[in-house]
Formats: structure tokens, C-alpha cells, sequence
């Protein structure tokens, strides 16, 4: 029911001055009018309320789709990450393409691992029962191949010969050394912090295995 509808219903039951009569029906316009926008306003705010739904329906739907046909189309990517474990540091030699080299260890220190890194990177690991020495040696573009993310404060270089060593540790005790060598890229890693002496002198000590 409009406000015009129930004003003719008051108005049939009294008795006003025509002015007021006149005033009344004046504000009533009004009102209706401003009755009839909001309505209007109402009706358009469904409207546009029911076109955002629509909307956003279909951009899920189109994302869903497109997402399912770049899971079955996208090619899985090849990578090599494949780690091969073998007995001997003899075994290890055999397997890698290139020719292995490797550190004087003190006689207390005994071979108890050997990986093959993905094809490019050979790993023996040393231990005495108690401390670990790790060693890695690969033909990697000079790159970094300690697998070590520890972030050292103390970082020191020492240049033996036509080679220069990175030594990484805390307060002047080292537990990662890295060179590069020819072609060779080299990691040796303790469990126990180090002299730089004693790390260098393991480094420098890098010779080609000799199963004999």
C-alpha cells in the first residue's frame, strides 16, 4: 500500500482547511517520490548483487578449468636428484666419470659412507667413532658444493700455490674449507671446529685414489 492510498483513506474520515489540504498533498508527492527511488534503489541493489554473483561464479569456474588443464597438460619436469650409495671408496671410483681424489686422513679415521650425488658429485665420509669428516670433490664450474647453509662470521682466505681456500668457521676455529682446483671443485667439512693449519693441511694433501 502507497502513502498516496492511505492519505485518501485518513482524508475520507476528517475534515481539514483546503490551505492544509493543499500543504499536505504537496509533502505527500514528495514522499511518494522519494518512496518510489528507494524502491527503485532496492531493486537495482538485487540487481547488481545478483549480476556480482553471476560473475564471480563463472571467474571461479574459468580459474578451475584452467587450472585442471595445466595440471594435465604441463609436462613433469626432468631433474636429475637421484644419490646412490656404495661401499668402498673403490666402488665410488669405479662409478664416477671423472677421476676421484682424495684425503690423507689420520689412521683413526675410517671410511663409513660413500654417495655418488647425482651423478656429478662423490662423497666419502670419515669418522673417528666420535668426530665426522666429510669430503666431497666434483667437476661443477667452480660452484660450491659443501651442501652447507650455515652462515659463519669468520671467513678467512689463504692462497698455497696457484690455489686459494675458503675457510668458514666462528673465533678463528674452522669447520668448512672450499677450493676449486683445475676443473675440480672441493668441499671438506668436520664435524669438529679446526685450526685453519689442520684443515689446510688435510686439503692440501688431495691425491688421485689408487685402489692398489
Amino acid at each position: 500500500m502507497t502513502l498516496r492510498t492511505k492519505y485518501k483513506e485518513i482524508m475520507d474520515k476528517i475534515k481539514v482547511s483546503e490551505e492544509l489540504e493543499q500543504r499536505l498533498e504537496s509533502n505527500l508527492q514528495q514522499l511518494s517520490i522519494e518512496e518510489e527511488a528507494f524502491s527503485h534503489s532496492k531493486t537495482s541493489l538485487r540487481k547488481y548483487l545478483q549480476i556480482g554473483t553471476m560473475v564471480a561464479c563463472f571467474t571461479i569456474c574459468i580459474l578451475g578449468l584452467h587450472l585442471k588443464l595445466s595440471k594435465i597438460d604441463t609436462p613433469p619436469l626432468e631433474e636429475n636428484y637421484s644419490i646412490t650409495s656404495v661401499k668402498t671408496v673403490e666402488e665410488l671410483s669405479e662409478k664416477m666419470k671423472f677421476q676421484l681424489k682424495v684425503p690423507n686422513v689420520s689412521p683413526e679415521f675410517k671410511v663409513v659412507e660413500c654417495n655418488d650425488l647425482f651423478e656429478s658429485v662423490a662423497e666419502i665420509v670419515y669418522s673417528d667413532g666420535v668426530e665426522e669428516l666429510n669430503y666431497r670433490i666434483g667437476i661443477n664450474n667452480g660452484q660450491d658444493i659443501s651442501g652447507a647453509y650455515t652462515v659463519y662470521s669468520d671467513i678467512k682466505n689463504s692462497t698455497i700455490g696457484h690455489t686459494e681456500y675458503t675457510l668458514k668457521g666462528e673465533s678463528g676455529e674452522y669447520s668448512l674449507i672450499t677450493w676449486v682446483e683445475d676443473e675440480y671443485s672441493f668441499a671438506l667439512q668436520s664435524s669438529k671446529p679446526l685450526s685453519s693449519d689442520e684443515l689446510l693441511q688435510i686439503a692440501t694433501s688431495i691425491e688421485p685414489y689408487n685402489k692398489n
